[in-house]
């Protein structure tokens, strides 16, 4: 029902029925409206998946990060999605605790580097990991007890053009633990990200 709705809000936003609103606007539109529909954790035990490019997987991170109370450990390989990172700045505003480590080499595009230095001047700390070949992790791990995984990055290709899978644990402390484990490992070998602008 949330998808449909949010597909409807997306289908009269670009039909003409009011005067044609810039891509940036609809975006805007869209993760507010998700944000008022998709603001709670479920209060108990719950597995959630969505798939891409259907629909369905970025609307499901942009739940998890909404429904963040507390803390937000986002691992990435590949970051460059303008509604990821509005969500990101939109916790940060509310008071969420959000720290990000992100492969190096896949994130040296232009529209990489605008996302992390978004991120990193409204006060998140952000590093990037170069230890490893790839540093493929994709993974949220929310107020120390849900888990969103996959093989979504946090792009535009991710939620438009690329098959993709979202897998959300809700209120599951025993795997938020080892991935928060794994994902502290991983921003200790991190440099931090200096903003270019």
């Amino acid at each position: 029902m949330k998808r449909i709705l949010i597909i409807t809000l997306l289908a009269f936003a670009t039909s003409g029925a009011y005067a044609k609103p810039k891509s940036n606007d609809i975006i805007d539109q869209v993760a507010e409206y998700a944000h008022t529909v998709t603001n709670k954790a479920p209060s108990g035990p719950l597995i959630e998946s969505a798939f891409s490019p259907e629909a369905g997987s970025e609307a499901l991170v942009v739940k998890v990060i909404n429904a963040s109370e507390r803390s937000i450990r986002l691992a990435a390989y590949s970051f460059t999605s303008p509604v990821v990172v509005r969500a990101l700045l939109g916790a940060r505003k509310r008071g969420v605790d959000i720290r990000v480590v992100v492969d190096d080499r896949g994130n040296r595009s232009k529209s990489s580097i605008a996302a992390l230095n978004l991120l990193v001047n409204a006060g998140i700390p952000t590093r990037t990991i170069s230890t490893y070949a790839i540093h493929h992790d994709k993974f949220i791990v929310s107020d120390d007890r849900h888990v969103q995984t996959g093989s979504f990055n946090y792009s535009k290709a991710a939620a438009k053009s690329n098959s993709e899978n979202v897998l959300v644990l809700w209120n599951n402390r025993e795997i938020a633990s080892s991935y928060l484990k794994h994902w502290q490992n991983r921003f200790d070998q991190g440099v931090e990200f200096r903003p270019t602008y």
